[in-house]
């Protein structure tokens, strides 16, 4: 039973190593934008899971909740384009002909996220 435990604790630790950002939608965005971006989540150039390091898994079996690891990909829409943030990285969708698309998306690089 207690190998059991370890074994379930260690596994929730060190899951952002094996699992890609999670999708947490505005409440704005369409049904259209969601699919899109649905389609892009499981394409090729949806971000991969965090690289293993020893050092940001012993940082995060000390604190597994520590929000940076297990950071959702926020997204949310205006009429230019969909905007997808993790952590301080962002990506834009843009509509072709009137319809998103995922084959438009465009890595922004880091951007400043305000600590406020």
């Amino acid at each position: 039973m207690l190998l059991a435990s370890i074994t379930g604790y260690a596994a929730w630790c060190l899951r952002m190593f094996y699992l890609t950002p999670i999708l947490s939608f505005d409440a704005s965005v369409s049904a259209e934008a969601r699919e899109a971006v649905g389609r892009w989540a499981v394409s090729s150039g949806y971000p991969e899971p965090t690289e293993f390091t020893w050092s940001r898994a012993w940082e995060n079996l000390w604190d597994p909740w520590n929000p940076d690891s297990t950071a959702s990909m926020k997204i949310s829409e205006d009429p230019s384009g969909i905007t997808a943030i993790h952590n301080d990285r962002c990506w834009n969708l843009s509509p072709v002909g009137g319809k998103w698309d995922h084959f438009t998306v465009e890595y922004y690089g880091s951007i400043l996220v305000d600590a406020g």
